[in-house]
């Protein structure tokens, strides 16, 4: 509460946003295993216990969410309103959980009973993760920062400008998500590509994941494009939330292309083990170019929500445009990537 308040957030939301916080730490610790998880099951291939654990709990959550937010006096369940949907996220989030663990037992058991190893290649192992792992963590925890701070930039204009901007952002996200599948799948491809030791693999690994997030999001901007005001009227019936989600929608029709291509750069890097640019790609294009001109635009300049929009897709084409080129130089240096010298190529 205080520290929303001293950020110029609006007085009224301030309660709500205060106790849903506090209900979301509770979903910390199971969203953080689901991800160890979930990335283990991609790095060997297994995706079904993924998906089934995924569909399973996007159902409950639909299901608590109607039945928290708005009650089901029939059932003596009170309507919470917003906390309800907080408290169905995290349930959610440890049945998530529980259900790729119950699902990919069969694969996870042989996995932790293999012969324990030597304590030293243990830790060089350590090593390596930590060496390739901190940059990645850097990397999204600078891009969530960033978006964390557009969400509070655009809090200061008022509750119409942050419904909106929580509506534009919840239809982009629809699309952004298919480029996270596609990053995580250009990461095992790339991976077994260099692992295998075959340049033309990976290099195809990369063309075909740029191609498949150009043609996704590329279609789902003509979307944004084309129809605003009615995607935001899926989303609620207060006309000034739909008006001002529909000067958005636009925007995040560009947004998404620079977004989509940098995540799916980001898988690529990871899977061939290159994972330094990512954190400086990502503090560069956010913080030394997004989110100061969203703040000229919106504040200095006067555009309000819009002018946020637009810094941030400012800072997404640069972060896009270096780890593209990380990744364009990375596929000139395949065979050496791959250890397979120039005569075998």
């Amino acid at each position: 509460g205080p520290c929303l308040r001293a950020l110029g957030q609006p007085a009224s939301l301030l309660p709500l946003a205060s106790d849903y916080s506090i209900v979301q730490i509770l979903a910390v610790s199971p969203t953080l295993a689901f991800v160890v998880l979930r990335q283990t099951f991609q790095a060997i291939g297994m995706l079904r216990p993924v998906i089934f654990s995924v569909l399973v709990a996007n159902l409950v959550n639909v299901f608590l969410n109607v039945s928290l937010i708005w009650g089901m006096p029939r059932l003596g369940i009170p309507a919470l309103g917003p906390l309800g949907s907080g408290w169905a996220t995290v349930f959610c989030s440890w049945l998530m959980l529980a259900a790729l663990a119950g699902a990919g037992r069969n694969v996870l058991t042989p996995l932790l009973n293999r012969p324990k190893a030597p304590r030293s290649p243990v830790f060089r192992n350590l090593a390596s993760l930590v060496r390739l792992g901190v940059p990645v963590g850097l990397h999204q925890v600078t891009e969530f920062a960033a978006f964390a701070t557009m969400m509070l930039l655009v809090g200061q204009f008022g509750v119409v400008q942050v419904a909106a901007h929580q509506v534009a952002m919840s239809i982009a996200s629809i699309s952004w998500n298919v480029s996270v599948g596609l990053s995580a799948a250009a990461a095992v491809r790339a991976g077994q590509a260099v692992g295998r030791r075959d340049p033309a693999g990976l290099r195809r690994a990369c063309l075909v994941s740029a191609a498949l997030g150009a043609i996704i999001m590329g279609g789902a901007s003509v979307v944004l494009f084309a129809m605003p005001s009615r995607l935001a009227s899926w989303f609620t019936s207060d006309q000034a939330v739909i008006a001002q989600a529909a000067s958005l929608l636009p925007i995040a029709g560009l947004f998404q292309v620079f977004d989509g291509a940098q995540t799916i750069s980001a898988g690529v890097l990871r899977g061939m083990l290159d994972t330094g640019m990512l954190f400086w790609a990502a503090m560069f294009g956010y913080w030394a170019v997004g989110t100061p001109i969203s703040f000229l635009l919106s504040r200095v300049l006067g555009l309000g929500a819009p002018g946020v929009w637009w810094g941030m897709v400012g800072g997404l084409f640069v972060a896009s445009a270096l780890l593209q080129f990380r990744v364009l130089h990375c596929m000139r240096r395949a065979h050496q990537i791959c250890g397979v010298s120039d005569d075998k190529v």
